[in-house]
């Protein structure tokens, strides 16, 4: 369960990195809609994934 914890926070700090590179990458090219777009999906990504991996693994305990 440790490693599964660890492997996850990894992949998703590695994934928040690349979205924040594409987010750059698009402001850098003066498409402000578009890198609110990306950063607004990647919030919302984020939020319910946690809620997600939160309930899984409370499930997991039980």
């Amino acid at each position: 369960m440790k490693d599964f914890k660890k492997g996850l926070f990894l992949f998703l700090l590695g994934l928040s990195i690349f979205i924040d590179l594409m987010a750059y990458k698009a402001l850098d090219a003066g498409n402000t809609k578009l890198a609110q777009q990306i950063i607004m999906t990647w919030v919302a990504l984020i939020s319910s994934g946690v809620l997600f991996t939160c309930g899984f693994l409370y499930a997991l305990r039980k």
